[in-house]
């Protein structure tokens, strides 16, 4: 429901990279039981070849895309800037990058495998075959590395502390938020983002890309989204195909819009019959267009925008006590009996204030867009 701007990351996306590399460069796994010689991130650049990533995530015309390619099945001969330059290309992988990225990914073996290891791992043991458990080895040898991977890279991440600008370190979740100047959720637009008391507290990052299915995923910033706790847990693991807040070609601003619809009268219904609040979608793009939809259903905000119907009536009712005719007798009434100066748009505004919201505004207040699409809905102007 609500656009991010990427460039806001610009100040601290070279702080979070190096804080993550850093980080995972003190990780140890099983295999190895000790971290010394950046082994952990040798395994996870060797893991993203055998996945067939590397292709996808650092850039062809780079020199050390070659030597990755040629080198990755000897993970000792990796240099420290190719394990850098691989696992940056991972962390700060745009938005583009990252849906090609899921896309090959999703198309591969590797996924098909990782698939099903994630099924047999949740399957109770007592009901697998032996050939099931024989096969659930197999694969824990082959990719078990991305589920430690996607666990503790991911909680290691959220302990770290960057400086967002204003001298004063703290955590990266905090700091994301900060970043991008939100308080409400870029979802719904309903929910703020842990936000207590003026102060964030218990900030919740959605993986865009979830971790269940993208575990090679659980750290690139790009696929953080701050969000609020009803929509993280509505989305979970869910794989349909939504806009991310990220992207820059979506304009949620433009191509959602709240309606309410206020049926003519008749005869027979001198009322008008019942009125009724909607979420449409206005996008010539087919395959945008129902990528728009996909958000509005998974995230259920017909459902959770039917509690505010009272909101547009409410709003409808007082339209109809305050017409433009009624608004312009107030402002004569104030010039012939009041050394006060009123107009018309002054009244709007202390009669309609909540209304009164600004793009701008959809980051910091809860419902704004709701607000807005509203009063100009109902007043019949054009966006």
């Amino acid at each position: 429901m609500i656009s991010l701007d990427i460039h806001r990351y610009d100040p601290i996306k070279e702080q979070y990279f190096d804080s993550v590399y850093a980080s995972l460069g003190r990780m140890n796994y099983a295999k190895y039981h000790v971290s010394k010689d950046n082994l952990f991130i040798r395994e996870l650049v060797y893991t993203l070849y055998k996945c067939d990533l590397i292709k996808n995530l650092v850039d062809k015309n780079n020199d050390k895309y070659y030597l990755l390619t040629y080198h990755a099945k000897d993970v000792d001969i990796f240099k420290d800037e190719m394990l850098s330059a691989a696992v940056r290309s991972l962390v700060l992988a745009d938005v583009t990058v990252l849906r090609k990225t899921v896309e090959e990914f999703m198309k591969g073996r590797a996924f098909a495998e990782w698939c099903e290891y994630d099924r047999l791992r949740n399957t109770k043991a007592i009901k697998k075959t032996a050939v099931e458990k024989a096969r659930e080895l197999q694969l824990k040898d082959e990719y078990g590395f991305l589920l430690y991977f996607a666990e503790r890279a991911y909680d290691n991440m959220r302990k770290q502390r960057i400086d967002p600008g204003d001298g004063v370190s703290a955590e990266i979740p905090k700091c994301i938020v900060s970043a991008l100047g939100i308080r409400t959720c870029p979802y719904c637009n309903r929910g703020f983002i842990g936000v207590t008391g003026g102060q964030l507290l218990g900030v919740q990052l959605d993986h865009f890309y979830n971790r269940r299915y993208f575990p090679f995923l659980a750290v690139s910033l790009y696929n953080l989204v701050p969000c609020c706790g009803v929509c993280n847990h509505i989305k979970k693991d869910d794989m349909t195909d939504i806009i991310s807040p990220y992207e820059d070609n979506a304009n949620f601003d433009k191509a959602v819009h709240f309606t309410y619809e206020i049926p003519k009268a008749s005869i027979k219904d001198p009322d008008g019959g019942k009125r009724r609040l909607s979420i449409e979608v206005s996008e010539s793009d087919v395959i945008k267009r129902q990528r728009y939809q996909n958000n509005i259903d998974m995230f259920r905000l017909r459902e959770a925008y039917e509690f505010q119907e009272i909101e547009a009536e409410r709003f409808y009712e007082k339209m109809l006590a305050y017409p433009e005719s009624r608004l312009r007798e107030i402002e004569n009434h104030f010039k012939e009996n009041s050394d006060y100066s009123v107009t018309v748009s002054n009244l709007e505004e202390a009669l309609f204030r909540e209304y009164f919201a600004d793009p701008s505004d959809y980051t910091q207040k809860p419902m704004a867009k709701f607000y807005r699409d509203l009063y100009y809905n109902i007043k019949g102007w054009k966006r």
